[in-house]
């Protein structure tokens, strides 16, 4: 290795051929800078830095949430080719997070800006001189609310939080069922047309406009839901139902007990998000996942969508199938047909359901179908007897071919017109 230096350094400086003592020096001043390691630069340990921070971390909380975050993303880190000094830039970031926070803020050092002092009038001049608030009298001095008060309402606004969704969303299932909440009640549950509710707001906490519009849209199945349940109970005890309507009143109680069910899934799944609420409190945030699989008043939105429809055409059938709708206004219904006569029964029912199947909308051409095979059952039972057997047992006289005993076998039966079938 010395020849080799010898020879460079003979190369490089000429006169060093001739000049032993000068080859000699350089020479040895080469050695100094091969044998000093100049230039090599030792990998820094990022393994024990970050155990480092992985035990401050946990020092700092103890549940080992930040450490392993903090594996994750020193993971992450290490297979980014983009920071080339992945260790300083950890290195600074620990210190940061190490130094202690100053126990008193000290502003920025700005100038002090100050008024200039203003010259001291004369005591003679000031105690004769009044002030413009001074010269105003008393009545005619503005009257405005002062600091003290315009803060006191400031703070009671914005100490009035919004009321918690988990309590409207409690008033709006018992809404569903057609029971007034604690925070939301119907205005007149005997008068379903109304489709009024009244919001109770307390001293802390208000509900916002759009919350109590979304409200207000779920409340109309309870509403209708109101009306479907009174026509069916009020069917249940009744004498002289005919067999039609008692089809009809069937129907609509098989359509309310599958909303029963409805109503009790969507009530299971609330109490289960109040139990991983209470579960949860103290500890960190819900996940994600949890957030988008609870119910909230927009899914609960979603979820009765269809049943909404469904209320509204049982809803339409019921007030159809009253013997005296008229002390009511027309229906706002899905469906433009006039649903008012005298008296709907027996097979005017049944024209009446028939109608209804005349719809473009499939859900509604579907429901109404199932719906007029259900009814019409004991309209063609009747039918049948009496074309094949010749029997004619009419007790609430709902078929179109009226009894009477007294008629001989070459007389004509009277026909009803309201009661003929439509059907084709």
């Amino acid at each position: 290795m010395a020849s080799n230096l010898e020879s460079l350094v003979c190369s490089l400086v000429p006169g060093a051929r001739h000049d032993h003592r000068l080859r000699d020096e350089l020479v040895a001043h080469c050695n100094e800078i091969v044998n000093s390691h100049i230039g090599q630069s030792n990998e820094p340990d990022i393994g024990h830095l970050a155990d480092s921070i992985k035990r401050h971390l946990l020092r700092t909380s103890p549940n080992g949430v930040p450490a392993l975050r903090f594996s994750n993303l020193l993971a992450r880190l290490l297979e980014q080719p983009v920071l080339s000094r992945k260790h300083a830039s950890l290195s600074f970031l620990h210190a940061l997070g190490t130094t202690p926070a100053p126990s008193t803020r000290s502003p920025a050092a700005l100038p002090v800006l100050t008024l200039p002092p203003q010259p001291r009038a004369p005591s003679r001049l000031r105690e004769t001189a009044p002030t413009p608030a001074q010269s105003l009298p008393a009545a005619g001095r503005p009257k405005g609310k002062s600091r003290a008060d315009t803060l006191r309402e400031y703070r009671a606004k914005i100490d009035r939080q919004h009321l918690p969704e988990s309590a409207l969303l409690r008033d709006t299932l018992y809404l569903l069922q057609g029971i007034s909440g604690k925070h939301v009640q119907f205005a007149s549950i005997n008068d379903p047309e109304s489709n009024q509710l009244i919001f109770k707001d307390d001293s802390r906490h208000i509900i916002p406009p759009p919350t109590k519009a979304l409200i207000h849209r779920l409340a109309e199945v309870g509403y209708l839901y109101i009306r479907v349940d009174s026509f069916v109970r009020e069917r249940e005890g009744k004498a002289g139902i005919g067999m039609i309507e008692q089809s009809l009143c069937h129907h609509l109680q098989s359509q309310l007990t599958e909303y029963y069910r409805l109503i009790a899934v969507l009530e299971s799944q609330m109490s289960a998000n109040q139990s991983s609420e209470d579960i949860a409190e103290g500890e960190a945030a819900p996940s994600v996942r949890e957030e988008e699989t609870g119910l909230t008043l927009k899914r609960l939105d979603v979820w009765i969508q269809e049943w909404r429809l469904r209320m509204r055409m049982m809803s339409v059938c019921v007030e159809g199938a009253q013997s005296s709708p008229a002390s009511h206004d027309p229906p706002r219904a899905i469906m433009l047909i006039s649903l008012y006569s005298a008296d709907t029964h027996g097979g005017a029912l049944v024209n009446l359901i028939h109608g209804y199947t005349d719809n473009g909308d499939p859900f509604v051409r579907k429901f109404t179908d199932q719906l007029l095979e259900e009814v019409s059952k004991p309209f063609f039972a009747t039918l049948h007897k009496w074309l094949f057997s010749g029997e004619l047992n009419d007790p609430f006289s709902e078929f179109f071919v009226s009894v009477d005993p007294g008629l001989l076998v070459g007389n004509r039966p009277p026909v009803g017109e309201q009661s003929g079938p439509s059907l084709p």
